[in-house]
């Protein structure tokens, strides 16, 4: 799928249940930073993930890649948005 850029930013679409997306960044030389989208969140905002830089935040380096699936359930405690379940 093509994410939309902003500079180097990408926003993430909505959650799907389920559904993987491996990203990784082709630049040799900038990083790149993906968020969330609509209140939804990566990794329910928690920064202790080395790629995430800020809540909600990944920052990927040239040459590193993240495994990201979506979470959009409405059953309670679960929140809609990405997990980090690999990086390449």
């Amino acid at each position: 799928f093509n994410l939309a850029p902003a500079g180097n930013t990408f926003v993430m679409p909505a959650a799907v249940a389920n559904q993987i997306h491996h990203i990784k960044n082709i630049d040799p030389v900038n990083a790149i930073t993906i968020t969330a989208t609509g209140g939804q969140t990566i990794d329910l905002n928690d920064t202790r993930h080395p790629y995430v830089t800020a809540p909600s935040t990944i920052t990927l380096a040239p040459q590193t890649g993240v495994i990201l699936q979506g979470a959009n359930d409405s059953i309670p405690p679960l929140t809609p948005g990405w997990m980090i379940i690999g990086i390449a």
